[in-house]
């Protein structure tokens, strides 16, 4: 269906990861200091199916994982802090202000809390969204989906 028929599309996309970076190289060589602690600790050489536990490297993790890097944020940072910068780069993109937004879906893995506050709610608040406009309450529609690993096709669905 048109956009001119419902009145809504996607205009674009935009998405925002920290920077810290954790590569495969990096666990591989952590759990190698890992063996070398356990060794200490038992004060023997540990069986080949021990060593089996802690043996891994960058091609074995893309292969049976998937990816290459993690992302990490910062201590205190949180899923608010990483949508609040995507969506600032999603209004730079579209050239549009959060402020007229009418409509937000946040679909996520990993909610800010548990029951409440909705993750739409925090950032509507993030992203200084007005509640009211002129003294008449904002016509904002919104919900946080949290539906595991499918949160963001479900997102994209409902949209």
């Amino acid at each position: 269906m048109s956009e001119e028929m419902h009145g809504m599309a996607i205009r674009a996309v935009a998405a925002y990861a920290p920077p810290s970076v954790i590569t495969n190289t990096w666990i591989a060589d952590r759990l190698r200091e890992e063996r070398i602690r356990y060794e200490r600790q038992l004060d023997r050489e540990l069986t080949e199916s021990e060593a089996k536990e802690f043996e891994t490297n960058d091609r074995w993790i893309r292969q049976k994982i998937g990816f290459r890097e993690r992302r990490f944020v910062a201590l205190g940072e949180g899923t608010i802090d990483l949508a609040v910068q995507a969506t600032r780069l999603l209004s730079a993109k579209c050239g549009t202000d959060p402020a007229d937004y009418d409509l937000i879906i946040f679909a996520t893995v990993t909610p800010s809390y548990l029951y409440s506050p909705s993750d739409v709610g925090l950032l509507q608040y993030e992203l200084g969204i007005p509640e009211f406009v002129d003294g008449v309450p904002k016509k904002l529609f919104g919900y946080t989906t949290t539906l595991a690993c499918s949160s963001w096709v479900e997102g994209l669905l409902q949209a």
